[in-house]
């Protein structure tokens, strides 16, 4: 009977071991714990490359380690087996020569502090609190941006599910007075005209570890960064509103408002003199007006004038400062208007329109969450779809020049 050897011999060379002991250093020194929280007891893999729970070496039980510690912080007259009990149940065997190295450092600086020795960098004052002990955070957090805006309230508002807006208006047709008994007029019909309005996108986009919600923490960051997402987006269609309102035709005011006569007690410029020009001529295009948007300090120019304080003196009495934010109002001497006050808009612009003038068309919106490949990080993506239009800009008129 005869055998056949098939094992092949590796001649070991020098390159060869030193290969293989780095190897072996380079996986001890590379470690991957896992925790199985069934049992509450923490393990260390093989494959330190995992990305899915290996159980492989038994480390030790931190309830059990707690425990043992608890008792050692509350009792001072346990006997040497009950603090061995309390210092080492729980912990593999493999790791008590690490844990007695560690305890004997422990008992050698508490009986060099009961000698009266110094530790470390010395005595801890309370300087040394803001390094060492955990800080208390007030759970209120302020925001530091203001988020007033109103402008969106002062346009018409549409939903549109399509990214193309198309819209038509009507030219009619105007019928003849003063004809003859048996004249009969040529015929008419009315004409259209389309606008069409491309929407676009605003988006928020927040990405996370899950690993995040773990972290030891003062605020829950996540949801902090989610919360952002959707009550940013008023901004950006405000602005949007905002850039729009320029479109209308500038009627200079050639006087500021706020200008005292030299050597008088009343204001150069009648305001009034404006409106009526502005309110004519939208209702000359088909419209009337009803609306006006400024922001605070043109509205006060506005309400000092002479000519519109509501008082029987020439002097008049002048009008409280209204603090600096958007709000809706109305003014006794502009019977009809609404008031649109918002900080977004250029000082000593007054912007006189038919609220139909100006659309804000809120589009199709996307919201979605997504996973990386290794399900390792969460997006959340929101897109919301807009536009703001002129639809008419025969209806409005910006007075410009209105403050000093």
């Amino acid at each position: 009977m005869s055998y056949e050897n098939n094992f092949e011999y590796q001649t070991l060379t020098e390159e060869s071991v030193n290969k293989l002991i780095d190897e072996k250093i380079a996986k001890k020194t590379k470690t991957v714990l896992w925790k199985d929280p069934s049992t509450n007891s923490y393990y260390r893999t093989n494959n330190p490359d995992t990305r899915t729970p290996h159980y492989d070496e038994y480390i030790g039980n931190a309830g059990t380690f707690t425990a043992g510690l608890n008792t050692l912080k509350g009792a001072s007259d346990l006997s040497s087996t009950q603090i061995d009990y309390n210092r080492y149940n729980g912990l593999h065997s493999e790791l008590l020569d690490q844990a007695n190295r560690f305890w004997s450092d422990v008992d050698k600086a508490k009986k060099m502090a009961q000698q009266g020795q110094q530790l470390g960098a010395g005595v801890i004052t309370t300087q040394d609190y803001s390094d060492i002990a955990n800080i208390m955070v007030d759970a209120t957090s302020y925001e530091k941006l203001a988020r007033d805006f109103i402008l969106q309230d002062a346009v018409t508002n549409k939903q549109w599910n399509k990214l193309v807006y198309t819209a038509d208006d009507i030219t009619p047709y105007l019928n003849e007075a003063d004809m003859g008994e048996n004249d009969v007029m040529d015929p008419r019909s009315i004409d259209y005209d389309r606008l069409q309005a491309t929407l676009k996108k605003a988006q928020g986009h927040v990405k996370a570890s899950k690993w995040a919600e773990l972290a030891i923490r003062d605020h829950n960051v996540v949801q902090d960064n989610f919360s952002i997402i959707d009550a940013d987006f008023p901004r950006i269609f405000a602005t949007d509103i905002a850039t729009t309102l320029l479109g209308f035709a500038d009627n200079a005011a050639g006087t500021a408002y706020d200008v005292i006569a030299s050597g008088d007690f009343h204001s150069t410029k009648n305001p009034m003199t404006e409106f009526l020009a502005d309110s004519a001529a939208i209702r000359t295009a088909g419209g009337m007006a009803n609306t006006v948007a400024l922001n605070s300090a043109t509205y006060q120019a506005l309400t000092q004038n002479t000519f519109i304080r509501p008082s029987s003196s020439i002097l008049g009495a002048v009008p409280p400062f209204a603090n600096v934010a958007s709000r809706v109002a109305t003014n006794p001497q502009f019977p009809g208007y609404t008031f649109y006050i918002d900080e977004l808009l250029t000082t000593g612009h007054i912007f006189v329109y038919d609220k139909r003038a100006v659309e804000f068309i809120e589009g199709p919106t996307r919201t979605a969450t997504l996973n990386d490949d290794y399900n390792y990080f969460t997006s959340q993506i929101h897109d919301r779809w807009y536009t703001s239009l002129l639809r008419l800009s025969g209806y409005g008129s910006q007075q410009t020049g209105t403050t000093t």
